[in-house]
């Protein structure tokens, strides 16, 4: 019996510590902040931050490979550069692509879309600055990027967005920086209200034709 209760303590020590760690991930946000630029080639750096920085995952661009580091309470515990892989799996993709094949809907489009406008919109950057000068071979492409920065002026006034187009030459020199959060119990709380929904769970989880036939 008491060899019995020893492992209920335990049992219930560790159930504790578990929903402790997920109450800590679902309600402290985590801080994400990127910083790149674009000249004759790209560099930048990105970064998760989340416990006030005594966890963060870093993942820096630059002449070499990708490179991301894993660090927490300030000891580097995973450092690995990326590597590019040629393999391509054709028929793989290929029977992934026959087994996803299924009838979507027009409200389930149109509820998919607002959720993930409802994600951006929890996601989107607090912080928003892009300076720089920007011109292409053909001056149309610059023209009609110019258009869509003026778009992006209106649409997100709170966003610096400082580039002057270049319409004599080819030239691409810019720099952002861009920092903001994320909460993982609003985007929880949207997405459980997405997945309640009868008509999303009937058409999301429905078993493909391919699959049942096979």
């Amino acid at each position: 019996m008491t060899v019995l209760l020893i492992v209920f303590k335990i049992l219930l020590i560790l159930l504790c510590i578990l929903l402790s760690v997920l109450i800590l991930v679902l309600f402290i946000p985590f801080d994400y902040f990127l910083n790149g630029k674009i000249n004759d080639g790209a560099e930048g750096k990105a970064e998760i931050r989340w416990l006030f920085g005594l966890i963060r995952i870093i993942i820096y661009k630059s002449e070499d490979k990708p490179e991301m580091k894993i660090i927490i309470c300030g000891l580097n515990i995973y450092n690995k550069k990326f590597i590019k892989e040629n393999n391509v799996k054709k028929n793989k993709n290929k029977k992934n692509e026959s087994n996803s094949k299924r009838d979507i809907g027009m409200n389930l489009m149109i509820e998919l879309f607002r959720y993930f406008k409802d994600i951006l919109n929890i996601v989107k950057p607090k912080y928003f600055k892009i300076s720089g000068v920007y011109g292409f071979e053909d001056p149309s492409l610059t023209g009609m990027l110019l258009g869509v920065i003026s778009i992006i002026k209106g649409a997100v006034p709170s966003a610096q967005i400082y580039v002057n187009p270049d319409f004599e030459k080819e030239n691409i020199n810019i720099e952002a920086e861009i920092y903001g959060d994320i909460k993982v119990c609003v985007i929880g709380y949207r997405t459980l209200k997405l997945i309640i929904k009868k008509d999303v769970r009937q058409k999301l989880f429905k078993k493909s034709k391919a699959a049942e036939t096979f």
